[in-house]
């Protein structure tokens, strides 16, 4: 009976050796699979052939799961929790603390407390700074049937939000004795931002998020804005110069009046006007010199003695204001405003 039991057993040993997909090797390496010609290496092995390949850590009850990678320095694991919150974890010691966790909806998080809020308002949740050579976001494209419209008092609105200068400390109370400087960010007031801007404004239903900012929304309005303050100054600028022009151009000839100089009419005008003028007393030359509001010469009409009149064609300059001046023996003797219409 004996002999019998060894023999069966020898037959078991050998059915087993030429059937099995699991081998351990002399050197402590595990092979699980049949298949050959994969690189060769590894102390674990799962091999197969033309399928699906899977390795699993089963719990039988919604329990915490975890696989580990272990070094006498670092360890690395890859788990799921109690909830179905899936996480890379980053200390053997203290498994709460999560690198990298991600869940059902497909939201990710890197250095996140912990994604058991269930739905997020973002993809993509980040506990820190993030860093990057590029950034790159997805276009207005006006080929792809998008509804776009220009941005309206987009400076009026700028004015409506304050920057502020923030702490993460909640317990620093001042920012000048502040030593850590990394501590302090530049923002605005969600609140402020969401009175105008109420588009660039995330309230989600999950208490763990605060409200959060479009930043990179107000790129264009801002944009919008500086173009609107330009056109501001440019116009400031033209009136500036006309008072200046007006002001050096309306002195009188050595203090007497050598010369009348009246306002054209009609003003505005479209088609032409007429300026008449009257010079008395002898002199080199006279001319009369029309300028933009820029106080550049547009052109010169040179006029004689006495009184006569000169007619400027509309169709010769471009709808606009303008100023002309009469000029004795290169003197300014007074100076009219005119405008041309369309």
């Amino acid at each position: 009976m004996k002999a019998t039991t060894i023999v069966i057993a020898i037959l078991l040993l050998t059915t087993v050796n030429c059937f099995s997909q699991l081998k351990v090797n002399t050197d402590g390496t595990v092979k699980i699979g049949s298949a050959t010609g994969w690189p060769q290496g590894g102390d674990l092995q799962i091999v197969q052939n033309n399928k699906t390949t899977e390795g699993r850590v089963f719990a039988t009850s919604p329990n915490i799961a975890r696989w580990w990678t272990i070094n006498s320095i670092y360890a690395y694991g890859f788990g799921i929790d109690a909830v179905g919150v899936g996480q890379i974890y980053g200390n053997i010691y203290d498994p709460n603390v999560q690198i990298i966790s991600f869940n059902k909806y497909s939201t990710v998080g890197i250095n996140w407390p912990s994604l058991t809020g269930g739905i997020y308002p973002y993809k993509l949740l980040v506990g820190g700074d993030i860093y990057c050579n590029h950034l790159w976001e997805t276009s207005l494209d006006e080929s792809e049937k998008v509804v776009s419209r220009p941005i309206e008092s987009a400076l009026d609105k700028i004015m409506q939000i304050t920057g502020k200068t923030i702490t993460s400390d909640k317990n620093q109370k001042s920012f000048e004795s502040s030593p850590i400087t990394e501590r302090l960010h530049f923002g605005f007031s969600s609140k402020e931002v969401g009175v105008v801007f109420p588009n660039l404004i995330k309230v989600g239903d999950n208490p763990e998020l605060p409200v959060g900012i479009n930043y990179t929304g107000l790129i264009p309005v801002l944009v919008e804005a500086l173009k609107e303050q330009q056109r501001k100054i440019i116009n400031l600028e033209d009136e500036i110069n006309s008072l200046k022009l007006l002001n050096g151009l309306s002195t009188q000839h050595d203090n007497q009046k050598v010369g009348i100089l009246n306002q054209n009419v009609p003003n505005p005008f479209n088609y032409e006007t007429l300026i008449s003028y009257s010079i008395e007393s002898d002199f080199s030359t006279a001319i009369i010199s029309l300028y933009n509001l820029q106080g550049t010469q547009l052109k010169t009409y040179k006029i004689e003695k006495g009184s006569t009149q000169l007619v400027i064609k509309g169709s010769e300059y471009q709808a606009g204001m303008y100023l002309y001046s009469l000029i004795i023996d290169g003197k300014i003797v007074d100076t009219k405003q005119m405008v041309l219409t369309n």
